[in-house]
């Protein structure tokens, strides 16, 4: 089990979930200490967990830790995206050049993956030693390659091509920053190396980190030999581990349920802190409000009439569509024509006016001017359902989008497109894209779990339009 140091707005649920599985968290705040009852624990961080984009979470560190980590926040979480890269941050590989221009290569890489890289001069066919400096954790995503090599360790990242010191914003006693620099100089003065010290050195000993420079600075010096003598395309370093996790509706569920076992926590708490942060302060009040003897459903119940009278006050909405190859679609706004609570939940009917050429996917009719689609949302479903229309009222057939339950906030609805799609037309009912759902499955990136909610909501749906 993997020693972790868990920040962000979901703290306090992603450290219980890691504690309970047997994972260590270590570097914990005093808050955290206080609501888990853990003492501080000093030991340097295999992994790392923090917010990422809106609605995500990111998972950085050792590659094998990352791994476990990950594992123990999918099968907690169960409703999530889970993005892994083919090839890690910071690795190093050889690649092939396929195509050279200006300047500008092309370089084939191992696991069937592509970069480009600037300032190449070298021929189609040659060989060039690459670093991952971003990879494509997304299906969507290119790799983005440099020629620096870097090494990471517990304490420091040491780079070759480089004599940049640095160190982690995280480090904030003067004294132990200052000492630090002094290390670097004194230890990689002239070997045209450079160095981040990371957060972890906060807390290292000085013959720990010293040790591990020396250890680094031979380990880069195999992995250069290495590269140089390689004649095929392949990893020579694996780099850090880096995943990224979307979450939805449900798992913000789960993390609230998890908080509230040690502090006061209403419900939509993390769902509200990832996707609306004017609502934080809000969420805070509200707990505040319980832990002193409000009716926590009264208290609830005031937080969903405040999205809806927001939401009302705006007048209109956007829809955030995010599919599982991680790109965000964001679908035409729309006006809001009726907003209310009901019971738990929050429904919704949304007018999105067309723009007129092109076709209708998936309903194989023609975009006309004056076309519109009214959007019914239901915050407990796993559905959205889209009615287009011809200006003069005329209906074009009905769009089932399968995906996680809606997270609405004032001008925004977010959710994870599970791609499947049921049409439903004057000539009757077509399931679309569900060879999607079965790839992504197959990738990995949706969970067993989602994948049967998946189709489960397919069942229901169809189920409900054959009645």
């Amino acid at each position: 089990m993997a020693n972790v140091r868990v920040r962000g707005v979901a703290a306090t649920a992603i450290s219980k979930i890691l504690i309970d599985v047997g994972h260590r968290v270590v570097q914990a705040s005093r808050v955290m200490q206080l609501r888990l009852g853990i003492p501080f624990d000093a030991s340097p961080a295999d992994v790392t967990v923090k917010d990422g984009d809106p609605g995500e979470l990111v998972v950085v560190g050792f590659p094998k830790d990352v791994a476990e980590v990950v594992d123990s926040l999918v099968n907690s979480l169960k409703y999530v995206f889970a993005w892994r890269p083919k090839l890690n941050l910071r690795s190093v590989v050889v690649g092939r050049v396929v195509d050279s221009k200006n300047g500008e290569c092309v370089i084939e890489l191992p696991k069937g993956l592509r970069a480009s890289l600037s300032n190449c001069f070298k021929s189609p066919g040659e060989l060039v030693v690459l670093s991952v400096v971003r990879p494509a954790v997304k299906p969507f995503e290119e790799v983005i390659a440099g020629r620096e090599i870097t090494v990471t360790g517990t304490y420091v990242s040491l780079t070759y091509g480089s004599t940049r010191v640095s160190l982690s914003e995280h480090i904030v006693s003067e004294e132990r920053r200052r000492d630090l620099l002094a290390m670097a100089l004194k230890v990689l003065a002239g070997k045209g190396l450079g160095v981040r010290f990371r957060s972890n050195a906060a807390y290292g000993s000085d013959s720990a980190i010293l040790s591990e420079l020396t250890s680094l600075e031979e380990l880069l010096k195999s992995i250069v030999s290495r590269a140089r003598s390689a004649r095929e395309p392949e990893i020579i370093y694996d780099g850090e581990g880096l995943s990224i996790l979307a979450l939805s509706k449900p798992s913000y569920s789960v993390l609230d349920e998890i908080r509230s076992s040690v502090s006061p926590t209403v419900r939509r708490h993390h769902e509200l802190k990832f996707n609306n942060r004017e609502f934080s302060n809000t969420i805070d009040y509200a707990e505040d409000l319980i832990s002193k003897g409000v009716d926590r459903s009264r208290v609830e119940g005031e937080i969903l009439k405040q999205i809806v009278n927001k939401s009302i006050g705006l007048g209109r909405v956007e829809l955030y569509h995010v599919k599982p190859s991680g790109e965000v679609h964001r679908l035409t706004p729309g006006s809001i024509l009726k907003a209310s609570v009901y019971g738990d939940d929050i429904r919704m009917i949304i007018r999105r006016n067309l723009r007129g050429g092109g076709v209708l996917n998936g309903l194989r009719v023609e975009k006309k001017p004056g076309d519109y689609c009214i959007t019914l949302v239901d915050s407990s479903k796993w559905s959205i359902v889209h009615k287009y229309y011809r200006s003069s009222g005329e209906l074009l057939g009905t769009y089932v989008n399968i995906n996680t339950p809606p997270e609405i906030t004032p001008g925004k609805i977010r959710y994870l497109d599970l791609l499947v799609d049921i049409v439903i037309t004057s000539n009757g009912e077509r399931i679309v894209d569900l060879s999607e759902l079965e790839h992504y499955r197959a990738e990995g990136i949706i969970p067993q779990q989602l994948y049967e909610k998946a189709v489960e909501a397919i069942s229901e749906v169809r189920g409900f339009w054959a009645t």
